[in-house]
């Protein structure tokens, strides 16, 4: 089959600025995985995806829990994320694990403003009431940190 000569022109003109790009920009292919990343972060959340991120979350968490202690703020967002990807899977008892640590977490940091503590004490006693029904969570995560809700 042949191309129309429009079509080939455009081609080469577009792998002639993919290829200046390249040269300009040497960390493309980092800054191609991020924008692929956030765009399926987004828009396609397929197992592979999900496997690739519950596997990086916990090594986050691993590393706030060695870095920070068990007890740590932080972990607790990790532990509440992470339940909300397991729900998200319908994989309600791994959600109700997490959700259930994330709120331990939240009852146990010191310094916490009072309503804060609340909120987050709820949004994983909330996870953990729905997965105990084995009802859906909802909306995905923010797509900007991953820890927030919508």
């Amino acid at each position: 089959m042949k191309v129309p000569l429009i079509l080939d022109r455009l081609a080469r003109t577009i792998s002639e600025e993919v290829r200046r790009y390249r040269i300009a920009n040497p960390r493309w292919k980092i800054e191609f995985e991020m924008r692929f990343g956030a765009f399926r972060f987004s828009h396609y959340r397929d197992l592979d995806w999900y496997a690739r991120t519950e596997q990086s979350w916990e090594l986050c968490l691993a590393k706030c829990e060695q870095n920070l202690g068990a007890h740590d703020y932080s972990v607790g967002e990790w532990s509440l994320a992470l339940g909300r990807l397991c729900h998200e899977q319908q994989r309600f008892e791994d959600a109700r694990c997490w959700y259930f640590r994330a709120w331990e977490v939240f009852l146990s940091v010191p310094n916490l403003y009072p309503q804060f503590r609340a909120w987050l004490v709820s949004a994983a006693a909330l996870g953990m009431g729905q997965c105990r029904d084995k009802s859906p969570c909802g909306d995905h995560l923010a797509p900007y940190c991953g820890l927030r809700f919508v």
